[in-house]
C-alpha cells in the first residue's frame, strides 16, 4: 500500500504541553500515521525566544501545512496575569487592576500553576522572567 506522509505543523505548547504532545506523537507512530511533522515553538518558549506567543515562523509553517496539533498553552489572560505575577503583585492587586474577583484571579493562579508545572509563585516567577515577562 503507498502511504503519503501528511504534513503538519506541531506545537508543544507551555508547561505540561511538551509532555503531552510527546505521547501524542509516541501514540500516532505506534498507528503508523503518515504524519511528518514540523516541530514549531508558540507560547512561552517563543516568547522567550521571539518576543511572540505565535511567532512569524510558526503561521507560515501552518499556512503550508494546513493542519497545527498543539499542546496546552497559556491564554491571553493567564499571559497577563503571568505577567503580574511577575511583577510581584499579589492576587488581590491583580484582581483590581483587571476588574476580576479575587477568585476568578485565585482560579487563573492554579491552572497556571498546573500548566506551568510549577508548586508556588516563586516557581512560576522565575519561569515567567525565564521567557522576558515581568520586568
Amino acid at each position: 500500500m503507498d502511504r503519503r506522509t501528511i504534513p503538519a505543523t506541531l506545537i508543544p505548547g507551555d508547561g505540561i504541553g511538551p509532555e503531552i504532545m510527546g505521547a501524542v506523537c509516541k501514540v500516532l507512530e505506534a498507528i503508523e500515521a503518515p504524519f511528518e511533522f514540523e516541530t514549531c515553538q508558540g507560547g512561552l518558549a517563543a516568547i522567550q525566544k521571539t518576543g511572540d506567543p505565535l511567532p512569524q515562523a510558526t503561521l507560515e509553517s501552518i499556512r503550508r501545512t494546513g493542519l497545527a496539533p498543539k499542546g496546552p498553552a497559556l491564554t491571553d489572560r493567564e499571559r497577563e496575569i503571568l505577567g503580574l505575577i511577575a511583577q510581584g503583585h499579589p492576587n488581590g492587586v491583580i484582581a483590581n487592576q483587571l476588574a476580576l474577583s479575587p477568585k476568578t484571579v485565585a482560579n487563573y493562579v492554579s491552572n497556571l500553576f498546573s500548566k506551568l508545572q510549577v508548586a508556588d509563585r516563586a516557581q512560576a516567577i522565575i519561569r515567567a522572567r525565564e521567557a522576558g515577562m515581568g520586568h
